[in-house]
């Protein structure tokens, strides 16, 4: 649907709240609000991307693939960021994947107006390489996190960058859906979260993880974390 009153919506994304005025009433009129599903792709390696995304309550996995054709984290997108940023270079396609990750709503607009707002506004543009250079760092710090970080680390860090951004202690995770995000195995995942739940940090559900003790579960969690806390929380204002 197309929203009628999007000054309601614009603060509900950090991307769009850092718009002028201005500028979010030259994209109002081509904004919808949209409803994503757990699972539904948003982007395919090849082809087209026609819309871009703001995310308000859903959480978007941008994926890299590896030599066995299994998913990995790259990017993980709620609602400070946008998915999309690729497509104002000069390509219509990704060679990532992207995946609804956690279901909720999000702000969609049509990728040819985005661009010409691009092109035509030098706010809009700072903005986009701002958020832009925070994803790089991002993937880069998930790279470096992959290779040095026990697997019990990188979990508890997952729950609680997830818990934050789904604002629950209830996460609705599966052990296949951390083994896939995490690119190990599922075996390992299971040894990973059972140590988690000995220490009495969280607590296993039939399609859920439920944090008990989040303070002791930040601790649980690799040196990244407070890393990737300072990336999500980074404003895209420059001047703070």
């Amino acid at each position: 649907m197309v929203i009628k009153n999007t000054l309601r919506w614009q603060p509900l994304n950090a991307v769009t709240k850092e718009m002028s005025s201005d500028r979010w009433s030259v994209l109002s009129p081509h904004i919808s609000l949209v409803d994503l599903h757990a699972g539904d792709v948003t982007s395919a390696p090849d082809q087209d991307f026609t819309h871009a995304l703001f995310p308000i309550t859903a959480v978007l996995t941008l994926h890299g693939t590896l030599a066995e054709d299994r998913p990995l984290e790259a990017v993980l997108i709620g609602q400070e960021g946008m998915l999309g940023v690729w497509a104002f270079a000069d390509t219509h396609t990704t060679p990532q994947r992207s995946v609804v990750q956690f279901p909720g709503s999000a702000l969609q607009i049509d990728m040819e107006i985005l661009r010409s707002e691009f092109e035509t506004s030098s706010e809009f543009r700072k903005l986009v390489f701002r958020y832009s250079n925070s994803m790089l760092d991002y993937a880069i710090q998930t790279a470096a996190c992959y290779r040095r970080h026990d697997p019990h680390q990188q979990v508890a860090r997952t729950l609680v960058m997830a818990a934050r951004r789904l604002q629950t202690d209830c996460i609705p995770l599966t052990h296949a859906t951390l083994a896939s995000l995490l690119g190990l195995r599922r075996e390992t995942i299971s040894v990973a979260t059972m140590r988690l739940a000995n220490k009495g940090v969280l607590k296993q559900n039939h399609g859920s993880i439920e944090i008990l003790k989040t303070d002791e579960l930040h601790a649980l969690s690799c040196g990244c974390l407070g890393v990737f806390e300072d990336l999500y929380s980074r404003p895209l204002n420059p001047r703070r």
